[in-house]
């Protein structure tokens, strides 16, 4: 009985992530979601008990992640993964991906903080120096808001492992909070969460960065109008000037990297988005099956958006649990949400400790694949042999 009831919760789970409206920024699966309907699914996954890790994207978790396939790969096996920072969302609505809003991390706090609920989420604070952690568990239960501080704790400093010690768990897993906050430096906090996630027992695990000096009053948030105007990153630097060069050097990053990509690929993929747009799809995907792999033979042009028969092709590909091939041989054109779905299909098969593998890519594609950025997101996933000579055998 109980193992029909975790093969039913993992099927939900491999449902509910397929069915999220996500589209592809740089080689994320980022969610089109408001900071309330960011807000309705945490207080989902904590009523259902579906484990989950949120990253709140911005310009120094995108760098980092472009500089280290570690990193990526941490953004990558996200279960919600928001926008976080007015260039990313500026950029997104360039390219046309319809995302609605930011949702920063340290808004999405105050949300859930300030906003009265039936049940208040119990949150547990993780790093911060010296008093702050305790500093902000006072002001969060002060607030008698959505929020319930039911620990806070400085691990100290050293290495990942080293702040991993027994007994930091065992206080987390103690309080088993429906928020576990983790604030030990971007890497190290993204690096920390992935290496104790199967130990940890808390619902949403998050690294907020900043979050928990706002919490503490330590450090204030800009002004609402300036929040609005996209500039909240001017307020910072005054406030913490150390920033001013970090911030320098990943816009610098950001505008060097955007300039590459569409001098090589720009025109190449705007040419192709104005061809297969407006064009019925191609969605109809052949399937071979052996008894240890499936290989998925996609069509001419693959544009997902609003297609969710499409997306029941990789939900019951995943459940299978066998290795997949891609065979991608008469594939021209694909959309955001397609590249976007594409992630999470090879996020899960590396969680069941399969191989995916890509076959018959064209020059054309592949272009357009270096454009979306998935080639690097492929390398962190552990996708095999992106060759566009390769057949398969």
């Amino acid at each position: 009985m109980n193992h029909d009831h975790n093969t039913k919760k993992e099927t939900d789970t491999i449902r509910n992530d397929f069915n999220r409206d996500v589209w592809c920024l740089f080689g994320i699966a980022v969610d089109n979601l408001t900071l309330q309907s960011t807000r309705g699914e945490i207080y989902s996954r904590v009523r259902h008990k579906r484990k989950t890790v949120l990253s709140t994207l911005n310009v120094n978790l995108l760098i980092l992640s472009m500089r280290n396939t570690e990193f990526r790969f941490a953004l990558c096996n996200s279960d919600l993964c928001t926008v976080d920072g007015s260039p990313l969302l500026r950029i997104a609505r360039w390219l046309g991906l319809p995302l609605q809003e930011l949702v920063a991390g340290s808004s999405l706090t105050q949300e859930l903080l300030e906003k009265n609920a039936e049940k208040r989420l119990s949150i547990f604070l993780l790093g911060g120096r010296g008093a702050i952690p305790q500093r902000a568990m006072k002001r969060i239960n002060s607030k008698g808001g959505g929020l319930n501080a039911v620990g806070a704790l400085d691990p100290g400093s050293g290495t990942v492992e080293e702040l991993s010690r027994e007994n930091v768990l065992m206080e987390i897993n103690r309080c088993k909070p429906d928020i576990l906050l983790v604030a030990l430096g971007a890497f190290k906090g993204t690096k920390w969460i992935g290496h104790n996630l199967g130990r940890l027992d808390a619902t949403v695990i998050s690294y907020l960065g900043a979050t928990i000096n706002f919490l503490a009053g330590t450090v204030r948030r800009a002004p609402l109008y300036i929040q609005q105007m996209g500039v909240e990153w001017c307020w910072r630097i005054i406030q913490e000037p150390k920033l001013f060069s970090r911030y320098l050097s990943d816009g610098l990053t950001l505008l060097k990297f955007l300039a590459v990509k569409f001098v090589r690929y720009g025109y190449h993929c705007r040419r192709l988005k104005k061809k297969y747009q407006g064009r019925p799809a191609d969605l109809d995907v052949q399937i071979e099956q052996s008894e240890d792999k499936l290989i998925l033979h996609f069509g001419r042009s693959l544009c997902f958006n609003g297609h969710n028969a499409a997306r029941e092709v990789f939900i019951s590909t995943v459940m299978k649990q066998k290795s997949i091939i891609l065979d991608f041989q008469k594939t021209e054109y694909a959309d955001s949400v397609f590249m976007a779905l594409l992630l999470l299909l090879c996020k899960h098969q590396r969680r069941n400790n399969k191989q995916v593998r890509v076959i018959h890519v064209s020059e054309q594609f592949g272009n357009l694949l270096s454009f979306y950025n998935i080639d690097m997101s492929f390398s962190a996933l552990g996708v095999l042999s992106l060759n566009k000579q390769e057949n398969f055998k």
